[in-house]
């Protein structure tokens, strides 16, 4: 696996900080390389950004519950849009998932959520909602409210 640390400059541009190249994607080894980032870096960043990697979560939960890990963590919805584009074909499912991604919280979103599986023709694209619940256990973000960032949500999980 390949990590790059990035952030934008005063200019809006881009600056790499870093790069991990690792064999394990345990949360052992990602708590051990954000801890070792944040020393390198003398700072912690105030925001994180990350796919959707279970362990990454738990790495980063955990260096939140030693104090080491102050910030916000974020969940990037351009790879989960991504597979979501490539695995869907029918518009009133795409229609119903820009409503879930634009959901204002969690209550919302699972009203919107309901009311797309009863709409939806078949079980085909029943289970495609399923598969990109949001708030499922495969996203790990069920314990944590609103953390979606990259579509016009960007709200903490704490």
């Amino acid at each position: 696996m390949i990590g790059v640390f990035s952030t934008f400059n005063n200019i809006r541009k881009i600056t790499v900080l870093g790069f991990v190249i690792t064999n394990s994607q345990s949360t052992f080894a990602y708590s051990f390389i954000f801890s070792e980032f944040f020393k390198i870096m003398n700072s912690v960043p105030k925001i994180i950004v990350t796919d959707e990697e279970k362990t990454m979560y738990y790495a980063l939960k955990q260096l939140k519950a030693q104090g080491i890990f102050t910030g916000t963590h974020l969940l990037d919805m351009f790879h989960i849009l991504r597979r979501f584009r490539k695995a869907d074909t029918n518009s009133t499912v795409r229609q119903y998932f820009r409503e879930l991604i634009h959901a204002s919280n969690k209550t919302t979103y699972r009203k919107i959520f309901r009311e797309a599986l009863k709409e939806v023709s078949n079980d085909k694209e029943a289970n495609l909602l399923r598969n990109f619940d949001l708030y499922s256990e495969r996203y790990c973000y069920s314990q944590i409210e609103d953390n979606f960032v990259g579509i016009g949500i960007s709200n903490s999980c704490n």
